[in-house]
């Protein structure tokens, strides 16, 4: 009963230490994307539009990021305000709008790349790879664990569980090209496009 207790007590500590891991990293994201004046929604429809081969309808968008249409067109209004995409009628269904990037959404994806890659450099510095990809391993062996024991439907509806990088369910990594954000890279706006409070719903 001792060693099982002893076991919990180091569970816990695990535990306490991925959460301060999960909580530095955001406040580091954070403090280094202020200038980027963009919401986490914003970010992430950048970058699904910034993946796809073709330009995409706001029904597309709402199937790839598993958001309400409503949440989409309140997004895309604040990144079409911003100069971050341009929207073009489709030639063969009038009815329907095309969305792609702008070079400054270009250029702001760019920049949060390199944002991101230079934190995660941080984090991960002084790791061998092997080190690394023992790391890894055993991460995986937890998500494998609690996948046993979460609901079925659990990671159904929420982006940040099963792609890595926060990218939207479904969606593939976005390395080689588009940028890369953190399970909690969720950061907040501190002017221009979006709100730091009450900015637009998710609905994710």
């Amino acid at each position: 009963m001792e060693r099982a207790g002893d076991e919990h007590e180091i569970y816990r500590d695990i535990m306490r230490k991925l959460f301060v891991i999960n909580r530095l990293h955001h406040v580091s994201i954070e403090s280094r994307a202020e200038k980027l004046c963009l919401h986490r929604s914003q970010h992430m429809m950048l970058v699904v539009i910034s993946m796809a081969d073709k330009p995409l309808t706001q029904r597309e968008l709402s199937e790839r990021l598993d958001i309400s249409p409503s949440a989409v067109a309140m997004t895309l209004r604040r990144l079409l305000g911003g100069g971050y995409v341009c929207r073009t009628s489709d030639a063969s269904d009038a009815r329907c709008n095309n969305i792609s990037l702008t070079d400054k959404g270009r250029n702001v994806l760019a920049e949060t790349k390199e944002l991101f890659d230079s934190v995660d450099r941080a984090v991960f510095g002084g790791f061998s790879e092997q080190q690394l990809e023992q790391l890894a391993s055993l991460l995986d062996r937890m998500c494998l664990n609690l996948r046993g024991i979460a609901p079925a439907d659990a990671l159904e509806h929420d982006p940040h569980g099963e792609p890595p990088h926060g990218m939207p369910h479904g969606g593939k990594p976005p390395h080689g090209g588009a940028p890369h954000g953190g399970e909690s890279r969720d950061f907040k706006p501190h002017c221009g496009v979006g709100s730091h409070h009450g900015g637009e719903r998710n609905d994710e």
